[in-house]
């Protein structure tokens, strides 16, 4: 697979040396502002139309907030015929913490790492994810059904995340990191649903009896449920 490049310059999100770093340009937390106030996600027409500026301004902002980890991408329906559309969110719990900055930084290092030592990245990440979850496993509280709890923990990581009881299936929404390196996102997605597998195994569940699914663009991941798991752990 195509490795990353040198890491000298990887824009790992550390937070800043001082808390005059943490200062935004006055329009791009204009256009922050605006989206924490907005009931839904907003896509970048929306946010031109409501500041009244230029759509490409708007998308360079934003290209800037999602990589100091200030928003997340998340697709959502297109209102006519076409692709889905993409908008923007702040992360679940809004966090712009220096700690939670230099967790992002760090499990960013991790990926990069994994992809520069390991043949098999995507297979190691999986491992590295199915370890924790059965750790998790045991931090559940056993009174209340599996999948509310696997429901509580990606809500805790920070994901959009959503049960549905017509399919018994787990979503994952929007990643925490808002990364946008395909490497990166592959290998974070196969963590997560790791993750997932350890937790459904850690309980003493058949891991035959589910499925993970990893998509592509890192963004989510999909954990099956048979019916028998919305029972107690």
């Amino acid at each position: 697979m195509a490795k990353l490049g040198a890491v000298q310059s990887p824009g790992y999100p550390f937070p800043p040396a001082n808390p005059a770093g943490n200062e935004l340009p006055p329009r791009r937390k204009l256009i922050l502002d605006t989206i924490r106030e907005a009931d839904a996600p907003m896509q970048p027409r929306e946010i031109a139309s409501e500041l009244h500026l230029h759509l490409n301004t708007i998308r360079d902002h934003l290209a800037a907030l999602v990589e100091a980890g200030l928003l997340i991408r998340k697709t959502v329906p297109h209102a006519g015929r076409g692709r889905p559309a993409i908008a923007y969110m702040t992360p679940p719990g809004d966090t712009d913490t220096p700690d939670r900055r230099t967790s992002n930084a760090l499990i960013v290092m991790l990926l990069d790492h994994l992809d520069e030592t390991s043949p098999l990245p995507e297979v190691e990440a999986r491992r590295m994810g199915e370890k924790m979850g059965r750790y998790l496993a045991t931090t559940l509280n056993s009174e209340r059904p599996l999948y509310l709890e696997l429901l509580r923990l990606a809500q805790d990581w920070g994901f959009d995340a959503s049960w549905h009881s017509s399919s018994n299936t787990l979503t994952l929404g929007s990643c925490p990191l808002g990364l946008e390196d395909k490497i990166r996102c592959n290998l974070l997605s196969e963590i997560h649903a790791g993750v997932l597998r350890g937790v459904v195994e850690g309980t003493g569940h058949s891991l035959d009896d589910c499925k993970t699914v990893s998509r592509e663009d890192g963004t989510s991941c999909v954990q099956f449920l048979p019916k028998a798991f919305t029972n107690v752990v």
